[in-house]
């Protein structure tokens, strides 16, 4: 009998013990996959901070260059008009023109000519089929009659017939290189090539030599209009729609005196100018595609 009793306790005791280390068991992986969580919570958190969310070669802007922007949003990223403009200027960068025969409007300071390169993109709202847009690089001396491309040291790129002036001289004019609403146009600088770069929705379609005929003048992004339009400029804060600019990081992300969390500017290799050459010539990229793909309808 007492032999039956002890047995039933060893039994007992026995069956207590592993539901005690299945119990353990339970709860050392419930921490483990807790602790895993809460790893893979701050990994998320981190790369969404630090703008690192997507693979090396990302197209969005670097963290450093959004959060520049974001802050001190001013200098060479904010449009203001001068006294007696009719442009409207809304959100620091979207500008609404008034139907006159020409209106332009500069940045309130320089592009950063220490940076290797610089480019921003104009987002076409509204063009209606008779006005003319035009984008570019102009002194801050630039009368508001005038389009950038048609002053001395400057240089534009025309919506109604694709034109490309520099400095007052017709480059050329080619019909796919036209422009109206819904397309988005860049322009971009290389100081040290002396090289300007124009895209047309994420396709590069000029790259023209840009020596200045004084070598102390200062450049401003020019936007220009003879006729209505609404277009929103994006100096970086958002993706540019040329792949290329927002993997070298040529927006206007760093500006002089600002020290935006001790990071340098970017290495030289990302002012590199694409495909440059010791003997650079005017290449215009005449690309069927880029009609195709633009709202506007060229006429035969």
């Amino acid at each position: 009998m007492s032999g039956g009793l002890g047995s039933a306790n060893t039994s007992n005791s026995g069956s207590k013990g592993d539901t005690e280390k299945l119990t353990q068991n339970i709860v050392i992986c419930l921490s483990i996959a807790l602790g895993l969580l809460l790893i893979l919570f701050l990994i998320i958190q981190l790369t969404r901070k630090f703008g690192m969310d997507r693979a090396k070669g990302e197209d969005v802007p670097r963290h450093w260059q959004r959060s520049s922007i974001d802050s001190f949003g001013s200098s060479p990223c904010e449009f203001k008009a001068r006294a007696g403009s009719l442009v409207a200027v809304r959100n620091k960068s979207e500008l609404a023109f008034p139907d006159l025969s020409a209106t332009s409007i500069q940045t309130i300071e320089p592009i950063p000519t220490q940076q290797p390169s610089c480019y921003f993109e104009v987002e076409i709202i509204s063009c209606p089929e008779r006005s003319n847009i035009c984008i570019g690089l102009a002194p801050g001396n630039l009368s508001p009659l005038l389009t950038p491309g048609h002053a001395d040291n400057s240089i534009g790129y025309g919506s109604l017939d694709g034109q490309l002036y520099c400095s007052s001289v017709l480059l050329r004019f080619l019909p796919e290189l036209r422009y109206s609403s819904r397309d988005t146009v860049g322009c971009g600088f290389f100081p040290r090539a002396q090289m300007v770069l124009f895209t047309k929705n994420g396709e590069r379609v000029a790259y023209i030599p840009f020596s200045l005929l004084s070598g102390d003048v200062e450049l401003y992004p020019t936007v220009a209009s003879i006729g209505t339009s609404i277009v929103r400029v994006n100096f970086g804060q958002r993706r540019f729609t040329y792949r290329e600019a927002n993997q070298n990081a040529w927006g206007f992300g760093v500006y002089s005196g600002m020290e935006i969390y001790d990071l340098p500017a970017p290495p030289p290799a990302y002012g590199t100018p694409p495909d440059s050459d010791s003997n650079p010539q005017i290449t215009i990229v005449p690309n069927a595609s880029l009609a195709r793909r633009s709202s506007f309808t060229p006429q035969p």
